[in-house]
């Protein structure tokens, strides 16, 4: 996933975007022409109207984006699939043959499973600042699939180290509060 960033100047029903600056993540080619489509789009956007939950950008050639208004809070609630978790080194996918889970209830409460041992908490959503923890988890210790433990200590510590999250389509992405990535999930199907 690609984090933008720039200035935008809004006057009345006028808007001016960018330049952006974004992350440097390398995906396959039509994800990454999309993605630049998508960047020209928004920098060309000049025009702002908000209707009901709906912001609309529009401009010349024909640009028009929509947005849609997200409630976080329901957005956040269920399971959902580890696809890469921060390390000391890196961010990474599971292990092979694990199926990392992380599962947010209603009740404010947070259980993760590693594939060797669970751990749950609390959790508190305020706009998109996202604290979890602490967590307590259980003490089992196991010798397979090889990096399972170190896999379930970073697992455990990712969640710990949240500080705000992100919410797109089926994918949840968690930072920390300077915005590196701690977990990237998807909603489990």
């Amino acid at each position: 996933m690609q984090r933008y960033t720039g200035a935008f100047v809004l006057d009345g029903t006028s808007v001016e975007i960018g330049p952006l600056a974004g992350t440097l993540i390398a995906c396959e080619q039509a994800l990454m022409d999309a993605q630049d489509a998508f960047v020209s789009a928004l920098e060309a956007a000049d025009t702002v109207e908000l209707d009901g939950d709906r912001l609309l950008l529009t401009g010349p050639d024909d640009v028009r984006l929509a947005f849609d208004a997200v409630d976080r809070y329901q957005a956040l609630v269920g399971e959902w699939d580890v696809v890469n978790l921060a390390t000391a080194d890196a961010v990474t996918g599971p292990v092979a043959g694990t199926a990392p889970t992380v599962a947010f209830a209603d009740d404010g409460t947070v259980s993760a499973t590693t594939g060797c041992n669970q751990a749950g908490g609390e959790w508190q959503l305020e706009g998109n600042a996202l604290a979890i923890g602490p967590l307590a988890a259980t003490f089992r210790t196991c010798d397979s699939p090889d990096g399972i433990m170190d896999q379930e200590a970073a697992l455990f510590q990712a969640l710990e180290d949240t500080a705000q999250m992100s919410v797109a389509g089926d994918t949840l992405t968690l930072l920390r509060a300077d915005g590196t990535i701690t977990l990237v999930l998807a909603e489990a199907g």
